[in-house]
């Protein structure tokens, strides 16, 4: 009633549920109030994708971008952010064309900075295959990629990323 998703109140209940769980092992309680309550249904949203005039639009706007790769590889593969924005050199075989997908890059809201963790769910780990078009702009930015970081010298993050700030930090 408060306007909140089915799957927040689900959440919000398994937590009631466990702590009432536990103070009838305490002796606390008698029964779960929480066995009695009627939960809303999930629903299951469609997921929503550019068609692939869309695709074209966008990637035509976004070509002076500088993060235009970054789009491209995102639309070709479907990774997340999460997984796109730490993919390092050593997962990318240029010769053969393949992307592994090893980690994700995830940000620390409270205390700031980041962190490399294990993809989302265990199928997340996975390889990926690229077009040519992406290999043959991976090879342009891997050699712009090395001459700014040759430029910069120790001021440079040395975290292998692929896509990275200026100065070789995940970007945010």
């Amino acid at each position: 009633k408060a306007g909140l998703s089915s799957r927040t109140v689900r959440y919000a209940h398994n937590v009631l549920s466990s702590a009432f769980k536990q103070a009838i092992k305490w002796r606390m309680l008698i029964r779960n109030p929480c066995d009695v309550c009627e939960l809303p249904r999930l629903e299951k949203t469609e997921m929503k994708y550019f068609s692939s005039e869309e695709v074209s639009k966008f990637l035509e706007k976004a070509k002076s971008d500088k993060y235009f790769l970054i789009f491209l590889l995102a639309l070709e593969t479907g990774m997340r952010p999460e997984e796109y924005l730490a993919v390092q050199w050593k997962d990318i075989d240029l010769e053969n064309g393949d992307l592994s997908v090893r980690r994700a890059l995830i940000w620390n809201r409270k205390g700031g900075g980041f962190r490399f963790e294990e993809p989302k769910t265990s199928k997340s780990r996975r390889s990926i295959p690229l077009s040519n078009s992406i290999v043959s702009a991976l090879k342009i930015h891997r050699r712009n990629h090395l001459a700014e970081k040759m430029r910069l010298g120790q001021d440079y993050a040395n975290l292998d990323l692929v896509f990275s700030t200026e100065l070789g930090t995940p970007i945010s």
